[in-house]
């Protein structure tokens, strides 16, 4: 599975906002924003082959067993992502503002 710029790009935006909070802030709580929701909202596209997207992609579509195997995989992949929240992501909160450089800002 790979993930787009697009989701990578909000990932770190709500990273940096919910370390920061000066300016931007959270439309709800962290501990209420699902990274799986995310994950979500942000890909056009979660099929990681083409036979997940839609019906009529592959002649052995009616008997391919793959096919299966990568719906319950993908669906897996969301399952372990929804276990986290932006407060989990959020936990080693001074190790993130030092890296990102704004310990100033947090006074």
């Amino acid at each position: 599975m790979r993930l787009t710029l697009w989701t990578d790009y909000a990932l770190r935006t709500l990273i940096y906002v919910g370390v920061k909070g000066g300016g931007i802030r959270l439309g709800r709580p962290a501990a209420r924003i699902a990274v799986g929701a995310v994950v979500r909202e942000t890909e056009d596209d979660l099929a990681v082959l083409g036979c997940l997207a839609g019906p009529g992609f592959c002649r052995i579509e009616g008997c391919c067993v793959l096919r299966g195997a990568l719906r319950k995989a993908t669906l897996a992949f969301l399952e372990t992502l929804d276990g986290y929240t932006l407060a989990d992501i959020l936990a080693p909160r001074e190790k993130l503002v030092a890296r990102l450089g704004i310990a100033a800002a947090l006074a």
